[in-house]
């Protein structure tokens, strides 16, 4: 029987008033921050703004709240840029944290000002690979895995889909063109769900629902799948691959991100920036998974083992814990 450790035993207890800025409360961030929240201590004051507003935008409130901050975090490093004369001003005794969740911007000029410019008390990012690329640009940059929730994302309860042999992707495509590209040369139908999906469905990509589904129905969509292939060049996550890997899927990916923590040495392919070989090298060991069901079967069921061990938001609350303390 499957087991999850639920209970948090709390490296520490200071008493702590945070905000966290993600982005919209239904994709990613916002699904993070939610599960992030429900794991931090119950006597932190911890005020979560889900909006698409600029980040000025975001501050106002903040601005104008009674509650008087030890820490606002944002998922996303770029918006110091738009109150960066302003903060201090604003929050005098507030630290400013914030998450690093993409190559995107790191190593420019404006990357070099925020992380040397004492704006960010703290920098994080949730994935090894990040970490190592960025620790040296920050005095307090840290590593923290960020979890998932594995009762919304459980193996299909009728098992696992092996005929037809559909393989999965979700995300947003607009931020992963190479990754459509590679999904087109897949030699097996592709099931995907997530944003502006026009460009990439046709010939053997379909889409799973023309709607945007409530994260917390986002796991029927792995029920309906195969195995999970991930061909991105670069990601900090992607958080598909907690998903798909909570759902009991294979997953056959690019040795980006976090993946490499959660799964085999046999089903990464090597970095290359040829998409040819990238949907050659996937192709190869999606053959493998749908020629073996038994194998699939048991590949998927480790992929679960592993996050019921390290990656659920209880196993992973503590790296948070910390980091936030370190104010």
């Amino acid at each position: 029987m499957e087991e999850s450790n639920e209970t948090i035993n709390y490296w520490r207890g200071l008493d702590l008033n945070i905000a966290i800025l993600p982005d919209v409360k239904s994709w990613a961030t916002g699904a993070m921050a939610r599960g992030l929240v429900s794991t931090l201590p119950k006597d932190w004051t911890i005020d979560t703004r889900f909006t698409t507003k600029s980040a000025g935008s975001k501050m106002l409130p903040l601005r104008n709240s009674e509650i008087e901050y030890d820490v606002i975090y944002t998922y996303f490093w770029r918006w110091g840029r738009k109150f960066f004369d302003d903060f201090k001003t604003w929050f005098p005794n507030t630290k400013l944290m914030a998450g690093v969740a993409s190559y995107s911007g790191v190593d420019t000029k404006l990357w070099k000002l925020l992380t040397s410019c004492g704006l960010y008390h703290g920098m994080n990012t949730w994935s090894k690979e990040m970490y190592e690329h960025c620790k040296g640009d920050h005095p307090r940059f840290e590593y923290t895995r960020h979890g998932i929730d594995h009762k919304i994302f459980t193996p299909a309860p009728d098992g696992r889909r092996v005929d037809p042999f559909i393989v999965g992707w979700c995300g947003n495509v607009t931020h992963s063109k190479k990754n459509a590209k590679v999904l087109r040369k897949l030699k097996f139908n592709v099931l995907v769900h997530g944003r502006h999906l026009d460009q990439i469905v046709g010939e053997n990509v379909s889409r799973y629902t023309n709607v945007l589904l409530p994260y917390e129905e986002v796991g029927k969509f792995y029920h309906q799948v195969s195995a999970l292939a991930i061909p991105s060049i670069s990601e900090t996550g992607p958080l598909m691959a907690l998903e798909a890997a909570s759902s009991g899927l294979p997953i056959v990916s690019t040795r980006c991100g976090i993946v490499p923590e959660l799964i085999d040495e046999e089903w990464l392919v090597d970095e290359t920036r040829d998409h040819d070989v990238i949907a050659r090298e996937i192709n190869k060991r999606l053959h493998i998974l749908q020629g073996d069901h038994t194998l699939a079967y048991k590949v998927g069921m480790e992929n679960r083992a592993r996050i019921l061990e390290s990656w659920t938001h209880e196993a992973c609350a503590n790296d948070w814990v910390r980091f936030f303390e370190s104010t």
